[in-house]
């Protein structure tokens, strides 16, 4: 079943800060007539901490609240809460006991799309549909484009 992009609410300790979810592309799923776009299978959402030179060695707890969809003829809500508690301090890395499955880490880190370059587009209503014509400065073969709203990737 596709499932859409989680929401995280964190609940941190004070100087350290979890950044922004990197999201995969999406997949072009077809619903009937329409297309849709989502994940299946695994999915990946990295992101990394910060931990700022004021926060003093020692152990502190990290919590989320995380929400999601899994859809396919209709969509059902899931939600979990996750904890960590481990030792931080200015020069954190990783904290001991974490230790990442390497191989789906390795495996799912690689769908990343890169920035998207700079570009310029018209999108034009003609008499049996719609055209678009992009100018990107370089020669193109093919193009992906999938509906996003501003400010999200």
């Amino acid at each position: 079943m596709p499932a859409s992009r989680p929401a995280f609410q964190w609940t941190l300790p004070a100087g350290i800060s979890a950044g922004t979810l990197q999201f995969p592309a999406p997949k072009r799923l077809p619903l009937g007539p329409l297309m849709d776009f989502g994940y299946e299978n695994e999915v990946l959402f990295p992101f990394r901490l910060r931990v700022a030179d004021s926060v003093k060695a020692g152990p502190a707890t990290l919590d989320a609240k995380i929400d999601w969809l899994v859809c396919q003829n209709s969509c059902i809500p899931g939600s979990a809460e996750w904890r960590f508690t481990g030792r931080f301090s200015p020069s954190f890395r990783r904290p001991r006991g974490i230790i990442p499955d390497t191989d789906i880490f390795n495996r799912l880190n690689g769908v990343f799309p890169s920035r998207c370059r700079p570009f310029q587009g018209w999108f034009e209503a003609g008499r049996v549909g719609f055209r678009l014509t992009v100018e990107t400065g370089r020669r193109e073969t093919e193009a992906v484009i999938f509906p996003c709203r501003a400010g999200r990737s």
